[in-house]
Order: C-alpha cells, then sequence, then structure tokens
C-alpha cells in the first residue's frame, strides 16, 4: 500500500486504536539497557537512552518511570514526508489541554498521551476524522451542470490556487498567502471547505470557532453553479461541523 502524503484524506482516514497497557519514559545509560525488559522506542541521545516501555516492565527491572501514558496509534498508512498531518493532530488534542509525545515510524504515527486524558484523546481525534469525512452533493435534474456530482470536503493545500481564483471571481478580499498558510498548518482542520468535482471548485464556505461560539466569514458560489442551492448545502455543512467542534471542547 503506497503511503499517503495528502493532508485531507490522512486526516479523514486517521483511525486511532488505544494499544492495552500503561507505558512510561524511562532513562538509561547508552548500552546499559537491562535485561528482560522489551522497549517500544529505544532512542539514543549520547550517553544517555530513553525507552519507552510497558509499566510493569520497568518496575520489574528497577527503572523509574515518568508520564504514565496511554499509547494510541494512528492506523492510516502516513508517509514520513506528508507536511503538516501531526502539526493537525497535536494542534487538536493542545485545544483540549492535552499534552502528547509523538513517534513516528516507518507506516504509522504512535500517540503517548497522559493516561488520565486518555478517553479525551480518543474522543478528540476521532471527531477530527469525523470532520473530514466528504459529503455529496448532486445538483438538481435542470439548468447547467445540471446532475453534477460534488464532494463537499476540507479543503487542501492542493485547492489553493483555485480557491484563490474562485474567491477572486467573487470579489472577496484576503492575502492569497492566507488560505495556503490555513490548509499547511490545519487551523481549525475541518472549517474551510470547498464543493469540488475533480479540480473544479464550484463554491467553499469558512467557518470559524473561537471556543465558544462559531460563524461562517466566508461563502462563495461560482457564478455558473449559483440557483442550485449549493449555498445551503454548504452552510448546512459548515453547521454540522461546527456543532461537532463544540462538543468536541464540551461546549
Amino acid at each position: 500500500m503506497t503511503p499517503e502524503r495528502n493532508l485531507s484524506r490522512l486526516l479523514a482516514a486517521i483511525a486511532p486504536r488505544r494499544q492495552q497497557g500503561v507505558w512510561v519514559f524511562c532513562d538509561v545509560p547508552s548500552g546499559c539497557l537491562p535485561e528482560g525488559i522489551e522497549p517500544r522506542l529505544t532512542f539514543v541521545e549520547g550517553d544517555t537512552t530513553t525507552v519507552v516501555l510497558a509499566e510493569e516492565q520497568a518496575r520489574a527491572a528497577g527503572l523509574p518511570g515518568e508520564l504514565r501514558s496511554a499509547w494510541i496509534t494512528l492506523e492510516v498508512d502516513s508517509d514520513l514526508a506528508a507536511v503538516g498531518f501531526l502539526a493537525v493532530i497535536t494542534a487538536r488534542l493542545a485545544a483540549a489541554s492535552i499534552s502528547v509525545n509523538v513517534v513516528s515510524a516507518f507506516r504509522h504515527d504512535h500517540l503517548f498521551v497522559p493516561l488520565d486524558a486518555a478517553e479525551d484523546a480518543m474522543a478528540a481525534l476521532t471527531t477530527l476524522q469525523e470532520l473530514h469525512q466528504p459529503v455529496r452533493f448532486v445538483l438538481p435534474a435542470s439548468g447547467p451542470g445540471a446532475g453534477d456530482v460534488f464532494e463537499i470536503r476540507p479543503a487542501s493545500v492542493e485547492d489553493a490556487p483555485a480557491l484563490c481564483d474562485l474567491w477572486e471571481l467573487c470579489g472577496l478580499r484576503f492575502a492569497r498567502a492566507d488560505v495556503e498558510m490555513v490548509g499547511r498548518l490545519g487551523l481549525q482542520a475541518g472549517l474551510l471547505m470547498v464543493a469540488a468535482t475533480g479540480t473544479t471548485l464550484a463554491g467553499s464556505v469558512w467557518a470559524a470557532y473561537d471556543g465558544r461560539r462559531g460563524w461562517v466569514p466566508r461563502l462563495a458560489t461560482h457564478p455558473a453553479y449559483r440557483g442550485h442551492d449549493l449555498a445551503g448545502a454548504l452552510l448546512a455543512e459548515a453547521e454540522r461541523r461546527l456543532a461537532l467542534y463544540g462538543q468536541a471542547r464540551g461546549s
């Protein structure tokens, strides 16, 4: 299976899975790993080595463990060169006041979160994945584009040029660099959406959430696709996603 680089597709397929057990971080002299332990992570830092292992193994070996953690694996097959994926993940957890230590392995990314925050972390990640699921919108069977099927989904970096063109066409003022920044950093990932079929963008909606309330500062539909309630479909999806944001933050 080819590893995924596209940010939107990565976030739509996070598939968080909590591993069994309690995990701790230990510090041992390099080259002196105690016998009988099976570290899941080993990282050499000069004359010391960090190991992550099961808490019971650390106790049996007499190793003091730091940060009793839950281990969450993101089952999506992420490319090591993917841009912005972990920035979105860590930002989402930070918004929920959850600290996280991230390990990127060859196929998957792994999160170690404080044990007492494990359920909240799983809920935040599950909601993040749901926010990135696309929805279908079919144009009515009359008028230009009749029967065309559009996908309403989060915008990606690849959409930035077409999105800029759409906003300019609709008379919306903006700094072109802002669109790419939002795509790369995933700020409030899932709330900047496009209605697309292939490379054609028929509309977009940009919602925002400040932790207490949500609003829609920007809505645009291409002139060729107006009169089909595409704007209504975009607004409805923005409202649905804002509701998910509120639930994830306990609003």
